[in-house]
């Protein structure tokens, strides 16, 4: 289940806030979340990170006066297990001697990249490209080519972005977020800039390569959209009237 991390003492507040505003107990709150009290008073303690569902569902019990902060990260399926395997791997090493030199890592390297293409089915969750849902042409999908011609950008051969502000854009970049993982089957991360000039920005971020081919095939490309002079899709522009218009 991905799970949301929000910076140091932000995910407690937003709780404590959403208690207030619904002027429910912890064990009742806890009763609609369909977990213990015992797991969401942990959540309140910030022990373990808030999963992405249990997000929306505090979001929809406390209405629209709950405030969000609007930087925060998602953090995928097996988020944990980079730092364990370097634990583990670390251990190892200590115990047996180092992974070996580097003539037999590239070897190494060769031989599992042609078994990641001879059985794919058995690496789904090894750094392989990631796969997404292709979509069909629909009016979401229109909605979401123009929002990125408007915002958007692609930043390198598997980096896909949409830039908003921090400020005015908070609801709207949530919005953003669920029509990317509903058309495209990959949940985005969020970044904050920290530069001085880009302060005030969110960066809704999808690191794809076949996303950056998808837009590809749609005219949109690297680089400046002026530029490339990139237009909205021909299939766009045939439709009369979009569901939204009617």
């Amino acid at each position: 289940m991905p799970r949301v991390k929000f910076k140091k003492g932000q995910q407690s507040k937003l709780l404590v806030d959403a208690k207030n505003l619904t002027n429910f107990g912890w064990l009742k709150i806890a009763k609609k979340l369909n977990v213990s009290q015992r797991t969401l008073l942990d959540w309140r303690k910030e022990k373990y990170y808030l999963p992405f569902n249990v997000l929306e569902e505090v979001s929809r019990l406390s209405g629209k006066e709950l405030l969000i902060p609007s930087s925060y990260e998602i953090l995928s399926d097996y988020w944990n297990i980079k730092n364990a395997a370097r634990k583990g791997g670390l251990a190892l090493a200590k115990k047996y001697g180092g992974p070996g030199n580097p003539e037999g890592r590239k070897k190494g390297g060769v031989i599992s990249q042609k078994k990641r293409k001879q059985f794919p089915e058995l690496y789904k969750n090894c750094n392989l490209s990631k796969e997404i849902v292709v979509p069909v042409r629909s009016a979401k999908l229109a909605e979401f080519i123009g929002i990125f011609l408007g915002d958007g950008g692609v930043s390198n051969s598997s980096q896909v972005t949409v830039s908003l502000s921090r400020i005015n854009d908070r609801p709207y970049a949530r919005y953003v977020i669920s029509m990317i993982r509903d058309l495209f089957g990959i949940i985005p991360k969020v970044y904050k800039l920290n530069s001085q000039r880009s302060k005030n920005v969110i960066r809704i971020t999808v690191t794809a390569s076949k996303l950056v081919s998808f837009l590809r095939k749609q005219g949109i490309k690297r680089g400046s959209k002026v530029g490339h002079q990139v237009s909205v899709p021909n299939w766009i522009k045939k439709i009369e009237i979009f569901p939204w218009a009617a």
